[in-house]
Parts: structure tokens; C-alpha cells; sequence
């Protein structure tokens, strides 16, 4: 069955830590639209075991840190994006490297998932792109 439609540990693991960073935000910008984010981690969480082992929890924490980086890069490439007519040479240099840092954070991120799903006896395991030197 396809991965949409039935996800592994660590990409439901990977989905609570993104919906985790978007309740604070929307707690902290004050939008309204934290119940409907706690309402679907809350589901999520409820397919998840209750209990994991500890290098789980340390994968765990890997992957919201990395989640946490590729998402503040991301803002900075938007902001870029948004004011790309009037952006300094300079500017265009930091936005090819935030372009290169959310493709080594992507890549970082989908090497944790794949050792979640491994440690969880998930056999899925999501290729990630070769190493570029």
C-alpha cells in the first residue's frame, strides 16, 4: 500500500513535528488555527505507539531540529521571494546557498525517517538523493 495512504512511524513522527512548529506559530502570529492544527497531531499521534525505545526519542528530537532549520530557511527564501525585483547581488548569493542548505536539510531529514521507520521494523525506506561534494 503507498505511502500516502498508509505512512510509516517516521513520517508520522515527521508530520507531528512540522504540526508541533505550526501550533506555536499560530499561538504566537495569534491566527486562531492552533485547535485545528492540535486537533489533527492529536489523530496522529493516537496511531503512533505509546511507548517508543530511547534512540527513537533521539531520532525523534533529530528530525524537529532539522524541521526547525529547513523551516526558517524556507522563511528566508520567501522573504527573498517577495522582495526578488529589488534583492542585492549579495542577496542573490544567500539565496542559492538557502537553496543548497533545504536540499542538504531535505536530505537530512528523509535519512532520519528512513532509520525511524527502520527502528520501528517499518521495511520502507525512501532513497535519498546522493551526496554531492
Amino acid at each position: 500500500m503507498g505511502r500516502l495512504i498508509n505512512p510509516g512511524f517516521g513520517e508520522q513522527l515527521d508530520r507531528c513535528t512540522i504540526l508541533e512548529m505550526k501550533i506555536t506559530q499560530a499561538i504566537t502570529e495569534g491566527t486562531g488555527q492552533e485547535a485545528q492544527f492540535a486537533g489533527e497531531l492529536a489523530a496522529i499521534k493516537a496511531l503512533l505507539p505509546m511507548v517508543y525505545p530511547d534512540p527513537m526519542h533521539e531520532l525523534h528530537n533529530a528530525l524537529a531540529e532539522v524541521n526547525a532549520l529547513l523551516w526558517n530557511a524556507e522563511d528566508k527564501m520567501r522573504d527573498c521571494r517577495r522582495r526578488k525585483h529589488h534583492l542585492q547581488t549579495t542577496e542573490m548569493f544567500e539565496v542559492a546557498e538557502l537553496g543548497m542548505l533545504c536540499q542538504e536539510l531535505n536530505d537530512q531529514r528523509s535519512t532520519i525517517i528512513a532509520e525511524l521507520n527502520l527502528g520501528n521494523n517499518d521495511g520502507w525506506i525512501e532513497k535519498a538523493e546522493t551526496e554531492v561534494v
